[in-house]
């Protein structure tokens, strides 16, 4: 039996039917998807990630995710199933397929977009060898019969106790000032090569080169001047624990503050200066201190016994990481799905946004696609961060604008 007590506790908390903690990964592939190769894929999949298939439980005042015997539900359709209810079999994640495109839905408390990728690794894997013949790398993957080890299961939190070396509070900044309406994803591809050859012509990368094309575009539309934009960068805390097997939902955030000083400076005297800082923010100490600084505010929010305390408490935290944050930007790195990557023609990242903007960024297939998702309905940020890449030099394809949907979720408290 599996039982592990849930440890992210903002995400846990702040997750409700308005901003689901969600993720859905849609697959384009470069044919018609066979249901029922998909299926046996899904199902021999998931036996290598048994601490994915649970549920939840609750015991005395914590949260457990322990072992679910129930069958992962495999959707031959695009509906929308809730999560932790019996149309899912009461599990956290859920699987679909539907014409030539397959998706994944995961809770994120259960892990993080680098865990999901894991697990896309090892379902592509086992959809291909089936599909398309044996010529599919296993290199690298995460395949039902290896070993899972302690550095995989283990919780890092159990046993971490850090001092961190330096905190601070994070002064407020300019923040976006529209109405909030339904979220809307702006799903863009550019050719890989061309891209990282301009990003590495200024020194930058790319999560770095997007933090300042959004910064760029908020100054200019908004017209600011003495006012500071931030935008949190997503680190992967794995590098703290020195143990990328780690399956536990595992994101923090390095924050890079743009003013008037450096705004207009060129695009690669910015890139060097924004890669450099981001460098130094994380670094494993950088990291540790992240971490120490997240697992003291968990205690704190667990330190309140009923849900809807907690619940509140964490809705203080977002509003004041919405006064200090002003975009988001993650990018997971190059996905890496093997030979399987020359039958995906199209892959997308969907999740609430927690600022008003956010950028998903993923690598697949020599190309680069951007989800630009924000809670607001005017696109003028947009336009003008397309308008930079026009002037950079940069070809794109805007795919589609359509309003965000994702599943949602059936926790203890709505």
């Amino acid at each position: 039996m599996y039982e592990e007590e849930i440890s992210e506790c903002r995400l846990f908390y702040n997750s409700n039917n308005d901003i689901p903690q969600i993720m859905r990964f849609e697959i384009k592939l470069d044919d018609l998807v066979d249901y029922n190769i998909f299926k046996k894929a899904v199902f021999i999949t998931m036996k290598r990630y048994p601490y994915y298939c649970v549920k939840l439980e609750k015991k005395n005042d914590s949260y457990y995710f322990i072992s679910n015997s129930n069958d992962i539900i495999v959707s031959n359709s695009n509906n929308y199933l809730k999560l932790n209810t019996e149309e899912t079999n009461y599990h956290l994640l859920y699987f679909s397929s539907y014409d030539n495109i397959i998706s994944i839905n995961v809770f994120h408390v259960l892990t993080d977009g680098y865990g999901v990728y894991q697990i896309i690794k090892t379902l592509l894997f086992y959809y291909g060898i089936n599909k398309y013949g044996n010529n599919i790398s296993k290199e690298g993957i995460r395949l039902y019969g290896d070993v899972i080890n302690e550095e995989e299961y283990m919780n890092p939190f159990i046993n971490f106790n850090y001092n961190p070396k330096s905190q601070y509070r994070l002064d407020p900044v300019y923040t976006i000032k529209r109405e909030k309406t339904s979220a809307n994803i702006y799903h863009i591809s550019i050719p890989e090569e061309k891209l990282m050859d301009k990003i590495k012509y200024y020194g930058g990368t790319p999560n770095v080169f997007f933090s300042i094309l959004i910064a760029k575009a908020i100054y200019k539309i908004d017209r600011l001047d003495d006012e500071k934009i931030r935008i949190s960068v997503c680190v992967n805390q794995r590098k703290g624990f020195n143990n990328p097997l780690l399956h536990q939902s595992l994101v923090g955030g390095a924050m890079l503050d743009f003013n008037k000083d450096n705004i207009n400076l060129s695009m690669d005297e910015l890139c060097k200066i924004m890669k450099k800082a981001l460098k130094e923010k994380t670094t494993e100490e950088k990291i540790l201190d992240g971490i120490a600084s997240q697992r003291a505010l968990a205690k704190y929010i667990l330190s309140f016994k009923e849900d809807n305390e907690r619940v509140n408490v964490v809705k203080g935290i977002y509003k004041y990481a919405n006064e200090v944050v002003s975009a988001n930007i993650s990018y997971v790195g190059n996905t890496d799905f093997k030979e399987m990557e020359s039958h995906i023609i199209d892959f997308k990242t969907l999740i609430s946004p927690t600022t008003p903007i956010l950028i998903e960024i993923s690598s697949v297939n020599n190309y680069f696609y951007l989800d630009i998702i924000q809670d607001f309905d005017d696109d003028i940020y947009i336009k003008e961060i397309l308008n930079e890449l026009n002037n950079l030099g940069i070809n794109y394809n805007l795919k589609n604008k359509a309003k965000l949907i994702i599943p949602s979720i059936k926790l203890p408290w709505n």
